[in-house]
């Protein structure tokens, strides 16, 4: 994904979790492991948000992104960096980023906190942080979208948004990767939303989400 050359010769053991380099049993000392297997290469250790310092000097910058959509949270979320063993979903899958939700009423609540994957190049982490910061906003108004790729579609746009905003190389491959992703939920999602966005703007789609729990209606061609 950042357009380096690899030799095929050289075996795959495992890849970068960022970038999808292959990492081979020749550069061994080059690369750090987060975690249950998840390995980082040395091009994405170059800036990684490694420490919570790292995380308060980039964090303003994704939380002004994401109010410029129109994603403003009434409550602040803190954002930490977490281990793999945090970032597992109810179904074991290991997670990138994770929103702890505090229930308040009517389906409604406030995201306690976000959790995001230690070692993260920043590009990665911010569309990560993006991401959940979408979930905290649906929880806040309530109405969370019975179609889970309406919810996940949303938040993957405005990780989109975020990535927009990067001019590097890598940053540009992510983008690209999210719009064709092919899962059912993530990637089908996005591009509902996307379209949805497209026809209707970003305000009315944000209004009907969070007041019907659904995306506005597709219009219908007329001749």
């Amino acid at each position: 994904m950042r357009g380096e050359v690899t030799c095929e010769a050289h075996g795959r053991v495992s890849s970068c979790v960022a970038c999808n380099r292959p990492r081979t049993l020749l550069e061994p000392s080059a690369w750090r492991c987060l975690g249950h297997e998840k390995w980082r290469c040395p091009t994405c250790a170059t800036g990684a948000v490694d420490s919570q310092d790292d995380v308060r000097n980039l964090l303003p910058r994704v939380r002004r992104s994401v109010a410029e959509l129109g994603f403003s949270l009434r409550h602040r979320v803190r954002v930490r960096l977490a281990e793999p063993d945090e970032l597992r979903s109810p179904s074991g899958t290991d997670l990138l980023g994770l929103t702890r939700i505090v229930a308040v009423d009517e389906g409604r609540g406030h995201a306690e906190a976000v959790l995001v994957l230690r070692g993260l190049p920043a590009e990665l982490f911010g569309s990560t942080v993006a991401h959940e910061l979408g979930h905290a906003w649906l929880s806040e108004n309530g109405n969370h979208p019975r179609n889970p790729a309406v919810e996940e579609g949303l938040c993957e746009l405005i990780a989109y948004a975020w990535l927009k905003k990067s001019s590097t190389r890598f940053g540009a491959a992510l983008r690209e990767e999210l719009a064709t992703n092919t899962d059912p939920v993530y990637g089908e999602g996005f591009r509902q939303v996307h379209t949805a966005v497209r026809h209707h703007g970003v305000d009315r789609v944000l209004r009907t989400v969070a007041a019907t729990g659904e995306l506005p209606p597709s219009r219908k061609s007329t001749r």
